[in-house]
């Protein structure tokens, strides 16, 4: 029996890891943990409240199961490099313990039940059943002396859910009495069911601050006096230095809103809401549901992922220098606004400088995080909810390449695409640009094909390669917009800057015919006699074959 159990070990080992996988509301596996549609779902609500600023670069544009999925692994790096005591007993953490329990209770049962608990609710609706009663006719099967069918009433009950608004109103009323500052707004002939309707309206349209009175006067015995001064100061419920972390949390262009004096006692009161807020769902036993303590393992998990970007990741990827010809920049500024011969302000061509340096460091953050993806083992389990990083940049270049060569030109466009925006901090996601930008010239997309060669010029280092893109701007400028201007400063810079690469001189014959309509190649060879320039073979190729000898290059 023994050997027996330990052949045995094995395959029940194996049969519980395939269930495990088979399980059909599983998402992802990361490592050997999968993930469910319930988890995604917790993490989009925890995710959603989150109560500082989070990092720059992160989340950003990710898709929900691209930021649970990098939380997850960002976390266990994160995890083994703070001391997790020391971060648990923090100011930040507690207030965020407070800050999360309030939110929901308040959103998820402050709201829909206005706190009547649903013992209080379904024990109401026994003692009072008879009061929900709906008589209803029904054909019976007894029948009467001459032996016809006699129609007799039987009893059934509205149901709990259909009652259960009314019951809470009912409750509501019997919990919680229109104060008399509420009462002394109507005058004495006022009818006494108009007020407990106004009452219960008052209540509903403010939720937070209704509950924070409510609960105020229930802990300490008196009304709360819309002072912030018997709540504010040492040894009292709100510590100027708790004021002075829930400012840091607050975006800059948004904090000088709280510098008055009004503003002050906003934040304060927030913080006594979610203080007394999150201590009554702590004592209705919301927060010890599994529930909650999911959403605050998320939380946990976020608030370390968001500590860790700030602290550590963020300053390392700024410390280190970006280089890129910012002359090239002054050629993007061209394009966005249309006009060549604009005199280029300084803040504008500033701003557009630091644009661009900001996409570096989100690549750069990007690419940091692909690595931590890549020793993760991710592996994602249902085709609706993945994304595309964990493909291998190199083999979906050679596929994109493989699909525009056999002319199944939209799958080619998806796949540049793709490595485009999710791979753009990789040589393939760089590369990648460029054949965009081929495929919209084809489709007749010139600004976006623009836009693509000058991001290409911009975020890559290989100078050999500036000629022929710069020619091709021009080109498209030249040939299929109408833009001669445009055309003309980048012809212009080919011959400043790269005047011995092998599209120099058709960049010079370009520059030479601009905003004049030729046909044919018999024409270009009579203006060229014209001029009295010498006629070679560079120089035979129509525009259209010079146009696909730089697109070759």
């Amino acid at each position: 029996m023994k050997h027996l159990t330990l052949l045995l070990i094995p395959f029940l080992s194996f049969f519980i890891f395939c269930t495990k996988d088979t399980d059909p509301d599983a998402l992802v596996r990361i490592g050997k943990t999968s993930y469910s549609k319930e988890q995604l779902e917790t993490f989009r609500k925890v995710s959603g409240i989150y109560p500082s600023q989070s990092p720059e670069y992160f989340p950003g544009k990710r898709s929900l199961i691209s930021q649970m999925v990098e939380t997850e692994v960002i976390y266990k790096k994160a995890s083994r490099f703070y001391s997790k005591n020391e971060i648990k007993n923090s100011l930040d953490w507690k207030w965020q313990q407070k800050y999360y329990p309030a939110q929901f209770f308040m959103m998820e049962f402050l709201s829909t039940n206005l706190n009547i608990s649903e013992d209080e609710i379904k024990n109401y609706y026994e003692a009072n059943k008879e009061s929900f009663k709906v008589e209803t006719k029904a054909d019976s099967s007894t029948k009467d002396s001459t032996d016809s069918l006699v129609s007799t009433e039987a009893t059934a009950y509205k149901s709990l859910s259909e009652v259960k608004g009314l019951i809470v109103e009912t409750l509501f009323f019997q919990k919680y009495l229109p104060d008399s500052s509420f009462v002394s707004r109507f005058d004495s002939t006022a009818d006494s069911s108009d007020i407990a309707r106004q009452w219960l309206r008052y209540a509903n349209a403010n939720i937070p601050d209704f509950f924070m009175r409510q609960f105020y006067k229930e802990k300490y015995g008196r009304p709360y006096q819309d002072s912030i001064s018997e709540v504010l100061g040492k040894e009292k419920i709100v510590q100027q230095q708790d004021v002075d972390l829930i400012l840091s949390w607050i975006p800059e262009k948004r904090k000088s809103m709280y510098e008055t004096e009004n503003g002050k006692k906003d934040l304060v009161e927030w913080l006594l809401k979610w203080k007394l807020i999150s201590e009554a769902a702590s004592e209705s036993g919301f927060t010890s549901s599994d529930e909650m303590k999911n959403r605050m393992d998320w939380a946990w998990k976020i608030a370390l992922v968001y500590k860790y970007l700030k602290e550590e990741i963020i300053p390392q990827v700024k410390n280190t220098p970006v280089e890129f010809d910012t002359s090239i920049v002054e050629y993007a500024v061209y394009d966005e606004t249309g006009n060549p011969s604009m005199d280029l302000d300084s803040f504008y061509l500033h701003s557009k400088i630091k644009t661009i340096t900001e996409s570096y460091y989100s690549r750069r953050i990007d690419s940091i995080i692909y690595d931590m993806r890549k020793d993760a083992n991710i592996e994602f389990l249902q085709n609706d909810h993945k994304d595309n990083l964990d493909q291998n940049p190199a083999a979906l270049l050679k596929q994109a390449d493989s699909l525009r060569d056999t002319s199944n030109i939209k799958d080619a466009e998806k796949n540049y695409r793709i490595l485009a925006e999710d791979f753009a901090f990789t040589p393939e996601g760089k590369n990648a640009l460029i054949e965009l930008a081929k495929l919209q010239t084809e489709k007749q997309q010139y600004l976006q094909a623009i836009r693509n060669y000058r991001n290409y010029l911009i975020t890559d280092h290989d100078k050999e390669k500036r000629c022929n893109t710069f020619f091709m701007i021009g080109f498209i400028y030249d040939e299929y917009m109408n833009m001669p201007q445009q055309a003309e400063i980048n012809y212009k810079w080919i011959l400043k800057n790269t005047p011995g690469c092998e599209l120099s001189d058709d960049a010079e014959f370009m520059l030479l015919h601009l905003d004049e309509p030729m046909n044919s190649v018999e024409e270009l060879q009579a203006e060229a006699i014209r001029q009295g320039r010498q006629i070679d073979d560079q120089e035979n190729e129509s525009q259209e074959e010079i146009a696909e000898t730089a697109k070759s290059e």
